[in-house]
């Protein structure tokens, strides 16, 4: 009797991991996971490239943070979190200012305000 149930509890795990198995190959257990790209660009050829992966969107401004914290950079922002300072480049130093890039396209929002989502290229240009 003990070993009808074992082979009943065999027999029903084996036909799960099939049925879950099934399901990933299908691509129903897939995320989309994909990489973004966030450039500092200091505007004197010297750059950051990093990568991150995630899936959704997320905003710019939380992507930024998280270079920051990775490269450990120095990070200061405005109250509207527009970067005034990245990395000891601040606004106003040479005529410059820090502006921002979603896939090469200057954005005229926040960067707290602009969600981006994976494959997007996000570049902080100091210019």
């Amino acid at each position: 009797m003990k070993l009808e149930k074992v082979k009943k509890k065999v027999l029903i795990g084996a036909f799960v991991l099939a049925f879950f198995f099934l399901l990933a190959a299908s691509g129903s257990f897939k995320h989309n996971w994909n990489k973004v790209t966030l450039i500092l660009d200091y505007g004197n050829n010297k750059q950051n490239v990093l990568q991150t992966t995630f899936s959704g969107k997320r905003r710019a401004w939380n992507l930024l943070q998280q270079a920051a914290a990775v490269v450990k950079i120095d990070l200061r922002a405005n109250n509207d979190f527009v970067p005034v300072k990245i990395d000891g480049y601040y606004n106003g130093y040479q005529g410059k200012k820090w502006v921002f890039y979603v896939n090469g396209k200057k954005q005229p929002s926040s960067p707290f305000d602009t969600f981006v989502k994976p494959s997007d290229k996000v570049t902080f240009r100091f210019e």
